[in-house]
């Protein structure tokens, strides 16, 4: 839009004569180039001319001339707050959705670009996705953040645990070792620790006899 003159400079003219009124004056404006319709860039030609208030055939004229620039940078508004997500499967990945931002600019939006699209598949940990806009004329907006936090909170299970067993008394005790290596676990993201707990004996009704009962916990690397 070409400026007001209140914005651009209004022209003045003084009467050439104590004995004249002060001249009328007016302004025409003329485009005499534009960057065309992607961009708003013009240059202006305005003229201004005094004019005797009594005899209109007494004028005189002057040019300004104003360039019309576009450098203001395109605003990102509507940007979603962080968001936080469960991971699960295999790798712990989570699908992320979210209203995507909106680019506004004087002069037009030319592009919205983002390094994920909303319905992304997300590893486990943290991701940053960032919008940039471009107007028409080429200027870039602030980058805008959002953060997509992927959290394990499954936790791990067992897969195979030895049946409990009766032994004879001249049967040999399985250690502790023994019995984990028959212990299988699983955990949908990150690596498992098996924890052995303790044991705990408690005497028979019979002479040599007892029970142990021994427990194990499993722990993965998020805490669960």
């Amino acid at each position: 839009t070409v400026p007001h003159p209140n914005i651009s400079g209004t022209g003045f003219a003084s009467a050439g004569s104590s004995m004249c009124g002060n001249p009328i004056v007016t302004y025409n404006d003329i485009v005499t180039s534009s960057g065309g319709s992607s961009c708003n860039a013009q240059t202006v030609q305005r003229t201004w001319t005094a004019t005797d208030p009594v005899s209109g055939n007494f004028s005189t004229s002057c040019v300004q001339i104003l360039n019309l620039v576009d450098n203001q940078p395109p605003v990102i508004s509507n940007v979603p707050s962080s968001i936080t997500l469960t991971g699960t499967g295999n790798g712990c990945s989570a699908q992320g959705t979210w209203s995507v931002p909106t680019a506004t600019d004087n002069c037009g939006i030319a592009s919205l670009s983002t390094n994920f699209n909303s319905g992304s598949f997300f590893p486990q940990g943290t991701t940053t996705v960032t919008y940039v806009a471009v107007d028409n004329c080429g200027n870039h907006s602030d980058t805008i953040e959002v953060i997509i936090n992927v959290m394990d909170t499954e936790a791990p299970m067992f897969t195979n645990f030895p049946d409990d067993m009766n032994l004879d008394c001249d049967e040999t005790e399985p250690s502790t070792q023994d019995i984990e290596n028959m212990i299988n676990y699983s955990d949908n993201c990150t690596a498992v620790t098996l924890v052995f707990e303790g044991e705990n004996t408690t005497p028979g009704q019979c002479e040599n006899s007892y029970t142990v009962e021994r427990c194990w916990s499993l722990i993965d690397a998020c805490g669960n």
